[in-house]
């Protein structure tokens, strides 16, 4: 019994999340899970994980996120979470350039 109340505790706060949250974030976890495993990130691999783990979800979550992984490089999104959020990684080194020849006009 004591087993049992942990595993609802730790599951308490997602299952307290509005049903597209939830969803959402079932298949970013999914997501990731494939990722990591260096499994390709399809619909099919996607409804295989959610499955296993006995989560439903609405049924165009795994093939809009597939569709929308598929273009990116997971890695590169994973490294660039808070930062540059709206840039390229070029575009930040060359504002960080910008600004330490600033600071040695400065000087």
């Amino acid at each position: 019994e004591k087993t049992k109340k942990k595993k609802e505790c730790k599951m308490s706060g997602f299952t307290s999340l509005p049903k597209k949250k939830r969803d959402q974030l079932a298949v970013v976890w999914a997501s990731l899970l494939l990722h990591d495993s260096n499994v390709a990130i399809s619909e099919r691999n996607l409804v295989a994980v959610l499955a296993s783990a006995k989560v439903d979800v609405a049924p165009f979550w795994p093939g809009l996120f597939a569709s929308t992984l598929s273009k990116q490089n997971i890695g590169e999104l994973i490294q660039n979470i808070g930062g540059n959020a709206g840039g390229s990684q070029e575009e930040s080194q060359e504002e960080s350039k910008d600004e330490a020849k600033e600071e040695t006009k400065e000087e």
